[in-house]
């Protein structure tokens, strides 16, 4: 390549020899080869190959559950001995791994291995994690492998194609088998039940246990959480079989549990095992209403669920009953009801998991839910974004905002230091709930509203001084500047409060008080009669068990609301419910007849109503139907569809307060049947047969569909819908594999009751539907015992690797393994060094300078350099000058002076000019004559004749003619 980038130059500099007369060019020539040399290789991406002699190995080892310790053990021997191999250029690393993996020693040149320091999950086996990490480890620059030190008994999928990229990867996976667990075990293998049973039927559940070794045990089985059998057994090694006749019991969901006790055992996470069925019956309805109070103002005891309930039992409906704080928070529990009826349950009443459960229940499993008002329901009860207000067909806000009078409300909260502590044990602090609370009843005011936050602790602090609600992103940030210190003053923040809002033009004027302590009432109640004095209304919350006891009669004083809550996860929805409250365009009473606006189901039959008196005031969704609206047009009777069930809200009360005439009127029965059996989803379709395999970490869906004729259900669009134990929603779609047939599988890792609809459709008919479950109470790493070597060959033949035996194996250089090279690329220093020259070039080409100029510019160059010096001399002081300084300054005195200025020699021509070579200033206590070259005899006297003439210039052309050509001569020759 060198050779012919300098053909094309070799050939011009032979032809056209005559052009380069100067030794410069002949350099520009020589830098214009180098850049063009310099530029080809560059590029041409040349690149500096190095071959690498470094090993880096990382060993991978398996420390879940199913290896016990001393195998664990001879895996850390089998690493220490394998380290003693290293080579100078070798280095190692280590990953600990399970359910997932941990990288317990970097890579490194040491020799010695420690203790092992990682704790990663060990409830399942996770190979494909381990390898994924290993190859992160793994330099670049190196040959590179993995050493896998397990079981082989992965219960996660991903194992065969990790080791698949390690191979792509240019990585060897090798494996290294460790021995199989010895002990005795004994677990629970399977329990069998039907899937779908009938209330009352007759049948068996049958469970399977497995057992390393001949053994005394006792077997309990479990029904709904009560023990329905129990019996003593001796199992013998192998599988034992066991069964247990047993009578269907309510309609619902039914839970079966399998629990083993042997005498010998190795994992006790194995001997409990369950299994699910549904079993069909007459439609149960769970109603939830707030437990019995006193009237304050009549005396009497108010059973809000009381009419409700009596009019569905009237209407045939199996109904029970239950208070808020008892709605079941599991699936299958809750799946036991067709359909659940909610009368006047605020929020702040249930638990956030409770809600999930029931959104789950709904959406997921395709029940019903029914929404029944009241003065402590939707937008008063705090629905405003929770999981009620998504299941729900109408909306926690007033659209028409012209009905809302201005508000001014201010929000006075306690930051002292106890308000840092966490809610619950690894929960949310309380100041932070606080904080999300106000942010989120700002969505509730509107433009002409006025807001303020005070923070007080034993001082008060404006948060965001009361003002018109204009910016809600600037309010949000500086609430979520609060933070927790210090005591607590209630007076303090209320006295800020209750000055901001006495000149306040506001119509309404409301203050919402939180803290969870207090020790002093002391002017408190002279705070709240100014209050009441400016029209305003004071609402109080405590918080915990140190709550001040007067806050109740305080907010009663006040006019407002007292809340008490154990729970701070429940402050943002009492926050949302005051707020609404303290707009009062939420809560509507007066007397208007129902306008029918829709034809439902629900009112089949039923063609007139009685008057209501009041309701709360909501907004319908853009996918529901609103079926009756009150005299202002806002729904009272709404419904829709939500995932794959339905709900139905009615926004006045079922009690004698809004809804006495209803209460009385003899289709109120029939009603609120219809309202419920709307909700209320066909359980099942006899037409599908659905199967759950669990295989582990994964299960797998089996589906047969017999149409009514008996024939095949093809080209079914068929899905599952799982709800997981964390209410965690999944759907897997089922693909046809035979006919009538169609299958699916899903990766799960939770443990617990699953439940799972299936829904098919067909073309041209209604959709099929069946509900089922199944239980799952231990990983799969309890389940396979021994050492699965064959999966190890499998796994290190997809990696090209191979089984070890030999702890100095995994060091050892393989002669079937390429040698890895690194290589580095050149190209840009290459393109660099031609950058630089390229002005070198510029430079020789257009710079001419001569040998004999260069003389002349140092020369010049030195006189410069003394005559300042000189200069620095005389600044520094005056000296007294030599005597042959003085003399020649005499002489010039001395000397006449001609017409300009410059003396005169006696034989009437011109001196010649004292010039810096003969007449120089040079520091005291140098010698010039020495300096110059010339002894002191030979430096002329002042005001003498010069020692040479100057030429005349024709002489001095001629001289440079001829210099001229010689050099011309010199050259050509």
């Amino acid at each position: 390549m060198f050779l012919l980038t300098l053909a094309p130059v070799i050939w011009l500099w032979r032809v056209g020899r005559s052009p380069f007369r100067h030794r410069r060019e002949v350099a520009s020539l020589m830098l214009r080869v180098a850049i063009l040399v310099l530029v080809v290789l560059g590029l041409a991406g040349l690149q500096w190959v190095r071959v690498s002699d470094e090993l880096a190995v990382v060993f991978l080892l398996d420390v879940s559950d199913s290896v016990d310790a001393e195998a664990r053990a001879e895996a850390v021997a089998f690493i220490r001995a394998s380290l003693a191999e290293m080579g100078p250029n070798d280095r190692a690393a280590l990953v600990l791994f399970g359910a997932d993996a941990l990288v317990d020693r970097p890579l490194s040149e040491a020799k010695e291995l420690g203790g092992l320091f990682s704790i990663p999950a060990t409830a399942h086996t996770d190979v494909g994690e381990a390898v994924r990490l290993g190859l992160a480890l793994l330099p670049a620059t190196a040959d590179r492998r993995l050493v896998l030190l397990s079981d082989g008994l992965a219960n996660v999928s991903g194992g065969e194609a990790a080791a698949r990229l390690a191979a792509a990867s240019g990585v060897e996976l090798d494996a290294v088998p460790l021995p199989a667990r010895s002990g005795d075990e004994a677990w629970v293998d399977a329990v069998d039940v039907p899937q779908v049973l009938y209330e009352g039927e007759s049948f068996s559940v049958l469970v399977r246990v497995q057992s390393a070794v001949e053994q005394m045990a006792l077997l309990r089985l479990y029904a709904e959480r009560r023990l329905v059998a129990e019996e003593a057994i001796l199992l013998h090694p192998g599988l034992n079989s066991y069964l247990f006749p047993l009578s269907a019991g309510d309609p619902g969901f039914s839970t079966f549990v399998a629990q083993l006790v042997p005498e010998v055992d190795v994992f006790y996470q194995n001997n409990v095992l369950g299994a699910f069925a549904l079993v069909h019956g007459a439609p149960r309805v769970l109603v939830i209403a707030p437990p019995e109070f006193e009237d304050e103002t009549s005396g009497a005891t108010i059973d809000e669920g009381a009419a409700l309930s009596l009019a569905l039992e009237r209407a045939g409906l199996y109904v029970e009953r239950a208070t808020p704080v008892y709605l079941p928070s599991d699936l299958a529990t809750l799946g036991e009801y067709a359909s659940v009826v909610l009368v006047n349950v605020a929020a702040p009443d249930l638990a956030r998991r409770q809600m999930e459960a029931l959104q789950a229940y709904v959406r997921d499993l395709g029940r019903g839910l029914v929404c029944v008002g009241g003065e402590t329901s939707y937008g008063v009860g705090g629905y405003y974004k929770t999981p009620l207000e998504e299941m729900l067909p109408v909306e926690m806000t007033i659209k028409d905002k012209e009905r809302m009078p201005p508000l001014a409300i201010v929000f006075v909260v306690d930051k002292s230091g106890s308000m840092d502590m966490a809610a619950s044990q690894g929960g949310t602090r309380k100041i932070d709930l606080v904080k999300e609370a106000v942010i989120r009843s700002l969505d509730l005011l509107n433009a002409g509203d006025q807001v303020g936050v005070v923070a007080f602790e034993s001082t008060a602090k404006w948060v965001w001084p009361l003002a018109e609600f204009t910016a809600p992103a600037d309010v949000q940030q500086q609430v979520a500047t609060i933070r927790a210190a210090g005591g607590t003053d209630i007076y303090a923040g209320l006295n800020a409060a209750v000055a901001a809002l006495e000149t306040s033009k506001a119509q309404l004027k409301h203050v919402i008080l939180l803290t969870d302590g207090g020790a002093s009432q002391e002017g408190l109640h002279d705070l709240v009669a100014r209050l009441q004095a400016a029209n305003g209304t004071l609402s109080a919350i405590g918080v915990g068990q140190d709550a001040a006891p007067f806050l109740r009669p305080l907010a009663v004083e006040g006019g407002g609301r007292y809340h008490y809550t154990d729970n701070p996860a429940t402050i943002p929805q009492i926050f949302v419910q005051e707020t609404t409250l303290a707009q009062r365009a939420y809560i509507v009473e007066e007397m208007f007849y129902p306008v029918l606006t829709g034809r439902s189901a629900i009112l089949d039959g039923i063609e007139s109503s009685p008057a209501l008196h009041g309701y709360v005031a909501v907004s319908i969704k853009p996918a529901a139907q609103m079926i009756l609206a009150s005299a202002r047009d806002d729904p009272v009777l709404a419904q829709w569809q939500y995932g794959l069930g339905r709900s139905v809200a009615w926004t006045s009360d079922a009690k004698g307060r809004w809804a006495r005439e209803w209460v009385r009127w003899e289709q109120f029965p029939r009603f609120w049947a219809q309202a419920v059996r709307w909700t209320i989803v066909e359980r099942g379709d006899q037409s599908l047969d659905v199967q759950i395999v669990d295989e582990g970490e994964r299960v797998r869906v089996v589906v047969d569909v017999i149409e009514a004729q008996g024939e095949y259900g093809n080209n079914l669009v068929t899905e599952a819908h799982f709800v997981a134990p964390s209410m965690r929603g999944e759907t897997l779609s089922l693909q046809q594999t035979a006919p009538g047939r169609y299958e699916g599988t899903l990766e799960l890792m939770e443990e617990g009751t699953f439940l799972v609809r299936v829904v098919a459709v067909p073309p041209d008919a209604p959709a099929l539907t069946q509900v089922t479950g199944f239980v799952r109470t231990f990983s799969p790493e309890y389940r396979s015992f021994g050492t699965d070597e064959a999966a190890l060959r499998h796994l290190a033949e997809v990696g090209e690797g191979r089984v070890l035996s030999d702890p100095a194996e995994a060091f050892a250089r393989r002669a079937d393994r390429e040698v890895p090279r690194t290589y580095t690329d050149v190209w840009p220093w290459l393109l660099g060094a031609a950058i630089c020259l390229f002005p070198v070039d510029v430079g020789v080409r257009r710079l001419a300078v001569e040998f004999r100029g260069m003389h002349t510019l140092r020369e010049i160059y030195g006189r410069a350099a003394r005559r300042m010096a000189g200069r620095q001399h005389r600044a520094s002081g005056r000296a007294r000058p030599s005597a042959r300084m003085a003399r020649l300054l005499a002489a010039k005195e001395r000397a006449p002076m001609g017409p300009e200025g410059s003396p005169v020699l006696e034989g009437g021509g011109d001196a010649s000019p004292v010039t810096a070579s003969t007449a120089e200033v040079r520091p005291l206590g140098q010698d010039t004559g020495r300096d110059v070259g010339l002894s002191e005899d030979e430096v002329p006297a002042a005001g003498g004749p010069p020692e040479s003439g100057v030429p005349d210039r024709e002489e001095m052309t001629s001289r440079l003619l001829a210099a001229k050509r010689r050099a011309r001569r010199q050259s050509d020759e």
